[in-house]
């Protein structure tokens, strides 16, 4: 009976699974590990991709849900707090092969250069 139980409520179905490939084929998923002295920090932080002149803006950031960022090991000094910020960005926008530029800006703007190439 267990097994039956399994397969009917914890197998996920296929359709499921499908559903769930396609979402994360069509977006692109930047994570950054942040510091700050405020636990409310994180908020304070965007970012965007650039490829040659054009700008993309993220469709989600997961960082906008969490309220409270997580204490460092040297808390109470600086920095006293870490969070990761979760961007998701369209890949309608952005090709596969592209040499991209993200940048993170918060207290000040973070450049990081990628080939999505060499991404598999």
């Amino acid at each position: 009976m267990l097994r039956e139980y399994y397969k009917k409520y914890m197998e996920p179905a296929k359709d499921y699974i499908e559903n769930t490939s396609k979402l994360y084929e069509e977006r692109l998923f930047v994570a950054a590990q942040i510091y700050g002295d405020r636990i409310d920090f994180a908020k304070d932080y965007h970012c965007v991709i650039k490829i040659g002149e054009k700008i993309v803006q993220p469709i989600e950031n997961e960082s906008l849900k969490k309220d409270v960022a997580e204490l460092t090991d040297k808390w109470p000094y600086s920095p006293a707090y870490k969070a990761t910020n979760l961007y998701v960005f369209p890949t309608s926008e952005i090709l596969r092969d592209a040499k991209v530029e993200i940048i993170l800006i918060g207290d000040e703007e973070y450049i990081f250069k990628a080939d999505l190439s060499k991404l598999k």
